[in-house]
This record gives structure tokens, C-alpha cells and sequence, in this order.
């Protein structure tokens, strides 16, 4: 699979069915006092006083010390004051009704439904809020996605948290609904709150500043693809292997990208207070697409920056 241009990818997602309230570490432990309960105890012994979001250190019985370090982040520090928490991107529904991560680096917040932002992203200074252009329903979750159905006839959004912040795709199901004259030229409300402000780019896209005018958030173009290169139905049905393998590129298409999938890089620019987007109309309903069509408006935003920055400020106060 290829993934689209700037997303990142959570390292872990649990199915919905295991969810489970994460643990938070209180304890924490220097270099002694974990090899003096290591050789207490005869097994490793965490150094949580040493721990950060992709990195630990391990104390055994014979006195070492070894560090295990990860390319993505593993853990976040509880917002509540708690210790660390393992990542979990699956999302649960927050003492306001918004559908939140259980543990993630950002501090992001999906719609319940109805009026309002689709998304609020909290980051030092204020938030960065996105909006559907109309009322959306109650979404139905699927780990660490949240879809809404038929924000358009045969056309659903799906908010996805990360690791480090959240994708939003439109997912266009049918030839049908390509021919809806509303995903000519699609507008997001964007709105931002406290000192951050919003601030064109000159090559099209929008920068979001923070008193400094430092960008802590940044997207130039989007994406979108079809699903070319899926296995056919017709294929599919032939054996119980290829019909789970074809299943699988159907949950993956609206994720990412697949190799083989035409593929359509958009131009975005700011009016007023929308972010505007024109959709590729010769891949949204040529004859060669394949649906689903997946159009990806936020593929390019600085997400890893987001949540990164904030956890470490956090961290710092």
C-alpha cells in the first residue's frame, strides 16, 4: 500500500471489540531503584523516570541496564497529571459526547453528530476546528475511526484518530454518487481560536500561526485515489483466501492509497474562512474509476508537528 503524501500511521490499532480502559503508570522509578527491585524480584524492572514517548530503559536481576527504542511513539503522558499511558488510537466517547482517542500524542476531539466542528484540535494557544458544510449524523466507530453515512446520497466522511493527530477522508461509493454536482468543489470551515490564526500560502494551501507566527500547522495539496488494482468481486468469490484478501483491500483502500490506485493531487486555497477544494473530475467519474474514490483534504497537514509540540510543551510546563 502507498501511503498519501504527509500521513502518518498509527503504530497499534485494537480492534473496537477489545477496547478496554487504558493504564496509566503512577510509580515512578530511577536508575537504583530499579535494579534493586529487578534483583529483588529476579525479572526486569522498568526505569520510568527515564521513559519518553519512543523510548524505555530496562534494569535486570544482573545490574544492566538496556534501553528498547521505537521509531513512532509508544506512550503518552496522561493529560489528567497521571503517568505514561500505552498509545491507543480507539476512540470513546468523551464526558462532553465528543468521541476522543484513548491515548494519543494530540488532543483531538471528533463530532458526536448534529451542528458544530467535525474537528477540534487543541494545540498550545487555542484550537484549530474543521467543519462539514451542514449537520452531521450520528456516527457508527470502528476502532479509531468515526464514520458519519451519507453526508452526501452515497457519500460518507471518516475521521481518523493517529498517533499523532487524525485523517479525514470522503469516501465516494458509487458512480451514482460521483454525479452529485456537489463534489464539484467541496468547502471546509475552518476556524481558529485563542492567538493561532490562519494564514494563506502562496503556492495554495493555508499555514496556522501561533502568536510567534511560528506554522504549527501546515497543508499545501490534498488527495485522491480510486481503488483500482482490488481484487475483483468476481475473483473474490472463487475461494474463502481471496474473498478475506479482497475484504482486507476494501478496509485498506480508505485508509491509504494502494499501488496500483489512480491517484489525483489537488490543488487547496483559502476564501474567507473555507478551505476550498476542487475535486479531479476525469478520476472522480471517468470511465476507468474504480470505487470506492476517496478524496483526502487534509493529507498534507503537519500532524506529527501537532501533536509532538504540544505533548512537549505540556511536558515543559
Amino acid at each position: 500500500m502507498a501511503l498519501a503524501a504527509g500521513m502518518t500511521v498509527p503504530f497499534e490499532t485494537v480492534p473496537a471489540a477489545a477496547a478496554a480502559p487504558c493504564t496509566t503508570e503512577v510509580a515512578s522509578l530511577d536508575e537504583s531503584e530499579a535494579l534493586a527491585a529487578a534483583k529483588r524480584l529476579g525479572s526486569s524492572v522498568e526505569v520510568t523516570s527515564l521513559k519518553t514517548e519512543t523510548s524505555r530503559v530496562m534494569a535486570d536481576p544482573r545490574g544492566a541496564l538496556a534501553m528498547e527504542s521505537y521509531a513512532v511513539p509508544q506512550w503518552t503522558k496522561d493529560r489528567r497529571g497521571g503517568g505514561w499511558q500505552k498509545i491507543d488510537t480507539r476512540l470513546q466517547r468523551a464526558a462532553d459526547g465528543t468521541l476522543t482517542p484513548m491515548a494519543t500524542l494530540a488532543a483531538v476531539a471528533f463530532s458526536a453528530g448534529g451542528a458544530g466542528p467535525a474537528v477540534r484540535l487543541a494545540i498550545e494557544g487555542g484550537h484549530v476546528e474543521l467543519a462539514w458544510p451542514g449537520a452531521l449524523p450520528t456516527p457508527r466507530l470502528e476502532g479509531d475511526t468515526a464514520v458519519y453515512g451519507s453526508v452526501l446520497p452515497g457519500v460518507d466522511l471518516r475521521l481518523r484518530a493517529l498517533v499523532d493527530g487524525f485523517t479525514w477522508v470522503l469516501v465516494v461509493t458509487s458512480p451514482q454518487a460521483a454525479k452529485n454536482p456537489a463534489l464539484d468543489e467541496l468547502r471546509f470551515g475552518l476556524r481558529t481560536t485563542g492567538s493561532l490564526a490562519r494564514r494563506p500560502r502562496p503556492s495554495g494551501g493555508f499555514d496556522v500561526v501561533d502568536a510567534s507566527g511560528r506554522a504549527v500547522v501546515s497543508t499545501g495539496s490534498a488527495l485522491m485515489w480510486d481503488s483500482s488494482g482490488l481484487i475483483p468481486a468476481a475473483r473474490a468469490a472463487k475461494s474463502l483466501e481471496l474473498s478475506e484478501v479482497a475484504a482486507q483491500e476494501r478496509r485498506e483502500v480508505v485508509r491509504a492509497a494502494p499501488d496500483l490506485a489512480r491517484k489525483a493531487e489537488l490543488a487547496t486555497r483559502m476564501e474567507g474562512a473555507d478551505l476550498v477544494i476542487r475535486p479531479d473530475l476525469s478520476l472522480l467519474r471517468g470511465s476507468e474509476a474504480a470505487y470506492p474514490v476517496v478524496i483526502d483534504p487534509w493529507t498534507t497537514i503537519n500532524k506529527g508537528a501537532v501533536g509532538l509540540r504540544q505533548h512537549h510543551q505540556r511536558d515543559q510546563r
